[in-house]
């Protein structure tokens, strides 16, 4: 059997829409150690921290360890809603 493969990413940037699948389990599988990956997401200003949980979370189910290197405003989509960008690094 041949076995193919996968293609692994120093980089990965997802500008994803406003959806409720995160992708991010496909992003774990195309890292390696030291990925920096900025990730997007949409809240309102209040819940910025609940964005940084959701991707601790799927880290952890994607046995991936990461580093949170940065959390910022990204844009405002609507009255106090924003566009959030999580940059951080798979360890």
């Amino acid at each position: 059997g041949c076995k193919k493969k996968r293609k692994k990413f120093n980089v990965i940037v997802m500008p994803r829409p406003q959806l409720k699948e995160t992708f991010l389990h496909e992003a774990f599988m195309l890292s390696m150690k030291r990925t920096k990956i900025f990730y997007y997401d949409f809240c309102k200003e209040e819940e910025g921290d609940s964005i940084v949980e959701k991707v601790k979370a799927e880290a952890k189910k994607a046995r991936k360890k990461i580093k949170i290197l940065k959390v910022k405003k990204a844009g405002e989509i609507a009255p106090y809603r924003y566009r959030i960008r999580v940059d951080f690094r798979i360890v």
